[in-house]
């Protein structure tokens, strides 16, 4: 009798512990980033033979929109769909990656972006970079974006 007693002691006690403490949550970082933005991105592209070239890109629309797990993240512009997590430092997306063969010609393009922080005054400001295989030349580049959440 005294071991059922103390078994249900035990037992009530850690209830009463298990029950009084509450689970930690994860902070939702991907709040600050889901919506439609219109972005502007000033692009320089060093180009073989030609050099630098500029490449202006405004009214581009850009959504951000929540993926499956916690705080993962889904961004698509240009009918391109990049998948990114948020954290407490910000958004990171992962490189866009394209390999296509246009008349018989192999044009491979990268573009990988550091972590994007969370938007001031519904703004977003970075940079991105290109790296990119045209007929044989690399083309490399450099771009800075602002993004204005509707």
């Amino acid at each position: 009798m005294k071991k059922l007693m103390v078994c249900l002691f035990v037992l009530t006690a850690m209830v009463l512990v298990s029950c009084g403490k509450e689970e930690e949550k994860t902070p939702d970082y991907a709040a600050a980033f889901i919506g439609n933005y219109t972005a502007s991105v000033d692009a320089v592209l060093n180009v073989p033979v030609l050099g630098e070239v500029p490449l202006p890109i405004n009214n581009l629309d850009v959504t951000v929109t929540r993926g499956l797990a916690e705080n993962e993240v889904k961004m698509t512009a240009m009918n391109q769909t990049l998948d990114g997590y948020c954290n407490a430092s910000g958004l990171h997306l992962d490189p866009f990656v394209s390999n296509t063969t246009v008349m018989s010609t192999t044009i491979s393009v990268t573009v990988t972006m550091p972590t994007v922080p969370a938007p001031v005054n519904n703004t977003v400001n970075g940079t991105a970079t290109l790296a990119a295989t045209v007929m044989g030349y690399s083309v490399t580049g450099n771009a800075t974006y602002t993004a204005v959440k509707q």
